[in-house]
């Protein structure tokens, strides 16, 4: 192909090929034979190829080639042929693709490894066309404007799924078989309720984000289940009543961080926690924006490892029926009583309401 002679004078410490406005509407990766060949020794590059801003339509990985990073970008890409034998990253983010099909003969099913289609125009998306990525451990479908999925995800390596800034009211996780998965993202689409069977398939999740949804059923005890789970983002929902106790929360080892801040929470039930082990590593706890009107050392009982809770804008004026004041900033009694919720680092009250004031600020240090 003409112009392809440069190809040959690429310094052999290159790994990456980066194709602007490429005019040829086909081509597969036959033709960067030479690049290859000069780098097959060096095992610490990291070959990759990226396509932009091209009129590109079709593109074939060749059996055996050796590709870790392919990207597509702004191109007009409609078919992507895998060879035998191929393991490659592929990233089709920022294009315009609207329908996705995967065809496989089984024998070529482990071709992809990581898949991002973020920022196209999918509106929907069935989750059998990944049963055949064998080897798939990333899946990036954030960004477009899917408004249900179906299919059953089945996928023994996948760890990741992105599907936030999307268009989703429900999902359905029952039939999902993901025994390797640890990162589920859902922020900014319109959940109003938590997956169906969640709890049952996502045994060893360990980071759930469900922020800026419309989440707004009190179902914590979905995440009772979920042994691994590390952090917990339920950020700006409409959660008006939280549950957070051995009841509906048995002992989570590893839990180290739970944001449930501005929601429309006004009813903390946390005081039935009587274990001191039941969120024993828990360093961060957010609650604010919420409109919480009172504040009770037991709703922080079994928090032995706790360093921040930030409790700020809300509308707290009583710490255990006793009201905050302005003049009585210096009372003993409130100090104690806030020194008694035993937080190491810092406890945030501050911008909540009180009856004497329009405004009350409070941010202390209690690590002494």
């Amino acid at each position: 192909m003409e112009g392809t002679f440069v190809l040959k004078h690429i310094p052999p410490t290159y790994g990456v090929i980066t194709l602007h406005n490429l005019m040829i509407r086909s081509f597969t990766s036959k033709l960067f034979d030479d690049f290859k060949a000069t780098r097959s020794n060096a095992s610490f590059l990291c070959l990759s190829l990226a396509v932009e801003s091209s009129a590109i339509r079709s593109f074939a990985l060749e059996s055996g080639d050796t590709f870790d990073y392919m990207q597509f970008h702004k191109t007009q890409l409609k078919t992507i042929t895998f060879g035998w034998n191929c393991s490659v990253s592929l990233d089709l983010s920022n294009n315009a693709i609207h329908t996705l099909f995967y065809s496989s003969d089984g024998a070529r099913s482990s071709s992809l490894v990581d898949v991002f289609l973020n920022n196209n125009k999918l509106r929907s998306i069935n989750l059998n066309l990944f049963r055949p990525m064998k080897l798939l451990r990333q899946l990036d479908l954030s960004h477009n404007h899917i408004t249900f999925v179906t299919g059953a995800l089945v996928a023994e390596s996948l760890s990741f799924l992105d599907l936030s800034f999307n268009r989703l009211f429900e999902m359905d996780c029952c039939q999902w078989f993901v025994p390797n998965f640890t990162d589920l993202i859902a922020r900014n689409n319109t959940f109003q309720l938590l997956p169906k069977c969640m709890e049952r398939v996502l045994a060893n999740v360990s980071y759930i984000a469900f922020d800026n949804n419309h989440l707004h059923v009190n179902e914590m005890y979905k995440f009772g289940t979920l042994s691994n789970l590390k952090r917990l983002s339920l950020m700006n929902n409409k959660l008006t009543h939280i549950t957070l106790n051995e009841q509906t929360l048995p002992v989570q080892l590893f839990l180290e961080n739970i944001d449930l801040s501005s929601n429309n929470i006004t009813s903390l039930n946390a005081s039935s926690v009587s274990s001191a082990d039941v969120f024993p590593v828990l360093k961060e706890i957010y609650l604010n924006g919420n409109i919480l009107t009172t504040l009770d050392e037991n709703n922080f009982n079994g928090m032995k490892s706790l360093i921040v809770a930030d409790i700020s804008n809300n509308r707290i004026f009583a710490v255990r029926g006793v009201l905050l004041n302005i003049n009585e900033l210096l009372d003993s009694e409130i100090w104690s009583r806030l020194s008694a919720l035993r937080f190491q680092t810092i406890l945030d009250v501050s911008y909540n309401a009180q009856p004497n004031a329009n405004l009350f600020n409070m941010s202390t240090n209690l690590a002494e």
